[in-house]
């Protein structure tokens, strides 16, 4: 079978099944490796580059093995499924572990500059995903490909980009990986990603606290929509475009604000003036004949109770607006 093809490459555990146009010169070598064999499983064929598996990309050393009846296990993807597979199975186990914990909602961080000091409720930072259920592990796990390494060794290595910390590594002889189950969680999902990931798990047994409940429900009414209207207690009505920012300013410092953007056009009284008036005071929003009633009680500012975080910085920094 290796006979039929005109370029191969011999290497420790592997046979590379390499394209025909190889090119060779005094600056560069030019190897583009399609198909590998392992020695250890000769009627194994891999296709290395996942484009292959496609009519539009197929290479032709691609085309010659599928005509010759070859099967060709798409290497890619195959390690792709083993990794969705535990990040189900870990993220499953990550929920169950933390599904009690609503400390972090709230945890805020204590930041020292040169000539002040400023407190983060650094999760509001993403509310504009509150109630929203973000996990998605088939796009998660696509930003892994493939980069050969150590292949005498018969290890795989798999790497996100060039600036990622998350790469990590595939034995394909001994089918198995070099860092545990819950690493790979991990390395799949950052720590806030799980963090959102598990207060909406926690929004759906409803054992969130009422001021994510109130900004889920909120994300959840501008759904599918391109404006609203909301209002105030004051009687103030304005419409907005659907994003949270446009309805509720969320600083940094925990602080709650109705918004006061541009694109905002006031319907019935005054414009709102920057941080002026209270998150409490929104009363509702409505969409054509739906009416979403505001719980504007839960809409107080945080308040930070304890320092759970100290970080030091030399340089001064504006306070930051979600």
């Amino acid at each position: 079978m290796l006979e039929d093809f005109k370029t191969k490459l011999e290497y420790g555990k592997a046979i590379f099944i390499c394209d025909n146009d190889v090119s060779l010169d005094s600056f560069r070598t030019e190897i583009r490796p399609r198909l590998m064999f392992l020695k250890s499983e000769p009627d194994k064929i891999y296709g290395l580059d996942t484009y292959d598996f496609t009519k539009e990309y197929r290479c032709e050393i691609f085309k010659t093995a599928q005509e010759m009846g070859l099967e060709i296990i798409n290497i890619t993807e195959e390690i792709r499924e083993k990794i969705r597979n535990i990040v189900d199975k870990e993220l499953q186990k990550y929920i169950a572990n933390n599904i009690n914990n609503i400390d972090y909602i709230t945890e805020n961080s204590v930041r020292k500059y040169s000539s002040y000091t400023t407190k983060s409720f650094d999760f509001f930072r993403d509310a504009n995903e509150f109630g929203n259920d973000i996990r998605n592990n088939i796009e998660a796990v696509k930003k892994y490909h493939i980069a050969l390494k150590q292949v005498d060794n018969g290890i795989i290595g798999l790497y996100a980009d060039s600036y990622s910390k998350g790469s990590f590594e595939y034995n394909l002889e001994k089918q198995e990986f070099n860092i545990s189950d819950e690493e790979i969680l991990k390395r799949v999902y950052s720590d806030k990603i799980l963090k959102l990931i598990l207060a909406y798990e926690q929004y759906t047994r409803g054992i969130t606290l009422p001021i994510y409940n109130e900004i889920a429900k909120i994300n959840q009414f501008l759904e599918d929509k391109k404006t609203v209207t909301f209002e105030l207690y004051n009687g103030t009505k304005i419409k907005a475009e659907t994003r949270l920012n446009n309805i509720l300013n969320i600083q940094d410092n925990g602080e709650i604000f109705i918004a006061d953007r541009y694109t905002n056009k006031v319907i019935e009284g005054l414009p709102i003036e920057y941080r002026k008036i209270l998150g409490t005071e929104l009363k509702c929003l409505s969409y054509s004949k739906n009416v979403l009633n505001i719980n504007s009680e839960a809409l107080k500012s945080l308040n930070v109770k304890e320092k759970q975080e100290e970080q030091t910085i030399e340089e001064e920094e504006d306070g930051e607006e979600i």
